[in-house]
C-alpha cells in the first residue's frame, strides 16, 4: 500500500508538472532501458524469492506440516502476484514499442501510467514476500489449512474436507512428536471450529437433502455421522500420541473439545451429542489408567458442563434427552470409580459431587416435567447410593494398626 501511495503522489506530481517533450524525446532510449530494466528485475526478484524458499519449505513438510508444498503451489495469492508482476512486464513492453514506434500517447502520459503500475508491482511484490514467508512458519500454515478445510465446509466437499482433517491431525502428530505443544494446541483449535461450522452448515437445505437420499439408497453413508466419526478416530489418534509422550495439556484440550463438539452436536441433534461424549468417556478412563488423573478430573467437569448447556441452550421440551444424559451419568460414574480405584484415602464426598450438581441442574423449570427427567434422576439417584453405601462400608472397617519393627539391641 505504501509503494501505491507514493507512486501515486509522483504520478500526481508528474501530471501537474509534466518533463519538457523535447528531454524525453532525446532519452527516449535511455527511459526505455531504465522501463524495461526495472520491470525485469521484478520478475526475478520474484523468481529467486520462490527459488530460494524451496528448500526451507520441503524440510517444514517433513518436520511439521505435510501437504505444505501442493498448498504452496495451488496457492490463489501466490498466483495472482505472479500473473500481475507478469502484466507489469508486458505493460512496459507496450510501452516501450509505443515510444519507439506508434507514438499513440504522450511520453508524459505513459510515464505517469508506468509510475502507477510500479507502486502497485512494488506492493505485491512485498505481498508475494510475506506470502512466503508465512508459509515458513507452521503456525500460518496451520490458518491456511484451516482456510482451505472451512471453504471445503462451505462447498459441501466430505471428500476434500476429510482430507483435510487428516492434514491437521497429522500436522498435530509431527508437533506432538516433536514437542512443539503450541503447535499442537493451535492445530487442535482449528479442529474443534472445523467441527463447529461443518454442523452449524450441516443445518443446511442441500445436507438434509443428502441425508433424506442416503436413507433410501442402500450403502450410502450420512454424511454427518461419517465426518464426525472420521473426526473422533483422529482425535483419537492424536490423544493416543500425546498420552505416549505424557502430554497431558494435549490430553485435557482434546477432552475440552470432544465436550464442546458435544453441545454443538446437540445444538444439531441432540442425538449427536452421544458420539463426542462416548469418545469423552473413552478417552478420558484411557488418560486414568496412564495415571493422568487430571484428565479424568477435566473429563467430569466438562461431562458436567455439557449436561447445563444442553438444559439451559438447547430447547430438549420435544425431544428425548435419555440417552445422552445417561451417556453422560455412565461415564461419570466410570471415571469416579476409576479415581476412587487410584486413591483409596479421598473423601467419597468429593468424588460424589459432581453427581449432586448434575441432580441441581435438573431442578431447572426447563426439565422438571419432560418426560425423561424421571428416568435420569433415578439413575443418579443409583450413583449417591453406591457411594453413599461403600462410604458407610469403608467407615465400619476397623483402621488397619500399625506395625512397630522393634529395633534390635
Amino acid at each position: 500500500m505504501i509503494g501505491t501511495l507514493f507512486s501515486l503522489a509522483i504520478a500526481i506530481f508528474l501530471f501537474f508538472r509534466p518533463l519538457p517533450d523535447e528531454s524525453l524525446g532525446e532519452s527516449s532510449g535511455l527511459l526505455a532501458t531504465i522501463l524495461i530494466v526495472v520491470s525485469s528485475l521484478f520478475i526475478i526478484i520474484q523468481t529467486l524469492i520462490t527459488v530460494f524458499a524451496w528448500g526451507p519449505l520441503q524440510k517444514n513438510e517433513q518436520n511439521f506440516t505435510p501437504r505444505l508444498m501442493e498448498s504452496f503451489k495451488r496457492d490463489r495469492n501466490l498466483r495472482f502476484t505472479n500473473l500481475l508482476l507478469l502484466c507489469f512486464l508486458l505493460f512496459t513492453y507496450l510501452i516501450i514499442v509505443d515510444i519507439h514506434f506508434f507514438h499513440i500517447f504522450k511520453q508524459n502520459h505513459l510515464l505517469i501510467a508506468w509510475t502507477l503500475f510500479l507502486g502497485v508491482s512494488l506492493d505485491f511484490l512485498h505481498h508475494h514476500l510475506k506470502r512466503v514467508m508465512d508459509y515458513m512458519d507452521p503456525f500460518h500454515v496451520v490458518d491456511f489449512f484451516s482456510d482451505e478445510a472451512q471453504e471445503c465446509v462451505r462447498n459441501e466437499e466430505v471428500e476434500k474436507l476429510c482430507d483435510w482433517i487428516d492434514t491437521l491431525s497429522e500436522t498435530t502428530i509431527k508437533a506432538i512428536t516433536r514437542n512443539s505443544t503450541s503447535l499442537a494446541l493451535s492445530a487442535l483449535d482449528k479442529l474443534r471450529l472445523l467441527a463447529r461450522n461443518y454442523l452449524g452448515v450441516a443445518k443446511g437445505i442441500t445436507y438434509h437433502e443428502d441425508e433424506e437420499e442416503s436413507t433410501t439408497e442402500e450403502g450410502h453413508v450420512n454424511h454427518v455421522s461419517y465426518t464426525l466419526f472420521y473426526l473422533f478416530q483422529r482425535f483419537e489418534l492424536i490423544f493416543d500420541k500425546a498420552l505416549e509422550q505424557k502430554l497431558e495439556p494435549i490430553c485435557s484440550n482434546i477432552i475440552t473439545i470432544l465436550g464442546k463438539i458435544a453441545i454443538y452436536g446437540a445444538k444439531y441433534d441432540i442425538t449427536m451429542a452421544s458420539y463426542p461424549l462416548h469418545y469423552l468417556g473413552k478417552l478420558a478412563k484411557r488418560a486414568q489408567k496412564a495415571g493422568m488423573q487430571e484428565v479424568g478430573n477435566r473429563a467430569t467437569l466438562t461431562l458436567l458442563e455439557v449436561s447445563k448447556v444442553i438444559i439451559e441452550e438447547i430447547n430438549i421440551e420435544y425431544v428425548e434427552i435419555k440417552d445422552p444424559f445417561l451417556s453422560i451419568i455412565n461415564y461419570m460414574h466410570e471415571i469416579a470409580k476409576d479415581t476412587f480405584r487410584k486413591d483409596r484415602t479421598i473423601n467419597l464426598k468429593v468424588v460424589a459431587q459432581p453427581f449432586y450438581d448434575l441432580k441441581e441442574l435438573f431442578k431447572n423449570e426447563k426439565v422438571a416435567a419432560h418426560r425423561d427427567t424421571e428416568t435420569i434422576i433415578l439413575s443418579i439417584d443409583r450413583v449417591l447410593d453406591e457411594f453413599s453405601t461403600l462410604e458407610t462400608v469403608l467407615q465400619t472397617i476397623p483402621p488397619i494398626p500399625k506395625v512397630v519393627k522393634e529395633k534390635s539391641s
